[in-house]
């Protein structure tokens, strides 16, 4: 995992985000309070119907942090995704 550096983020491998525990590669920057996000997703291969890109945030780094992920996919078009727990099932 690398600090953010630019306004801009490549991700070319990952296994999947869902169930209990994550499996991607991402960059992240801390932040705390309220913040304003917005995200552009220029391209999305069609490597998989459930393939995902979009902004995520997350209470930690650890695999099965809980999280809200804001997603479009090839496939199933837009979703919103989140762990409410930590180490539970994820849900859209």
């Amino acid at each position: 995992m690398l600090p953010l550096k630019d306004h801009e983020a490549l991700l070319k491998k990952a296994v999947d985000i869902w169930d209990r525990a994550d499996q991607f590669h991402y960059v992240y920057q801390q932040v705390s309070g309220d913040i304003d996000l917005r995200a552009r997703v220029g391209s999305l291969g069609a490597t998989d119907s459930w393939a995902k890109a979009g902004v995520m945030i997350r209470e930690n780094l650890s695999p099965g942090s809980r999280h809200v992920f804001a997603a479009v996919t090839p496939g199933n078009g837009y979703v919103l995704q989140h762990r409410s727990a930590p180490d539970c099932w994820s849900d859209s």
